[in-house]
This record gives C-alpha cells, structure tokens and sequence, in this order.
C-alpha cells in the first residue's frame, strides 16, 4: 500500500498546470484522444489560465468533449455540478 501512499502524494504535491498536464496524458493513454487542446495552461510552462473549459477534444462527429480540471475538498456534488454549468454557459 505504501506505493499506492506515494503515487497519492506525488499527485497532491502537483500545481495546477503539471495536474492538467497528467491529467491530459492520461486520457490520451485512455481514450487515445489525439487532439486534446488545453486551453487552460500556457504553452511551454506549467502555468494555468482562465479559461473554461480547461481542456476540450473534437470528436470525428463534429461534437466536443469539455474537460474540467480542480480540487474538491468538501461539496464535490455543488463543484461539479458548476463546472458542469460553466460548460454548458459556454458558446462553442
């Protein structure tokens, strides 16, 4: 478990443009997305940017898949449940 423990903490110890940075990678690996653009960092560097959504994908379909990234302490059903409204306020 000890491993587990490790990877956990590597992941909280990260900043918001290298957890969007993992995070990106990871659906590429999972979904094998190949044009996710994120929007919410700045190219080069590990900074984020305003900007909603944090990351997108065009689908071969002409749809979208909007991709919100943050940390959640307490009320996670009221976090997401507002990114999820950000999205959808969005015209894109």
């Amino acid at each position: 478990m000890s491993k587990i423990n490790a990877i956990q903490q590597a992941i909280i110890g990260l900043d918001g443009g290298e957890y969007q940075k993992l995070m990106d990678a990871y659906l590429y690996k999972k979904f094998k997305y190949k044009n996710i653009e994120p929007l919410g960092s700045h190219t080069g560097t590990n900074k984020v940017t305003k900007g909603i959504p944090d990351s997108y994908v065009k689908l071969d379909n002409d749809k979208y898949v909007l991709i919100m990234y943050g940390t959640v302490e307490s009320t996670s059903y009221k976090k997401i449940e507002k990114d999820i409204k950000s999205c959808l306020d969005k015209k894109t």
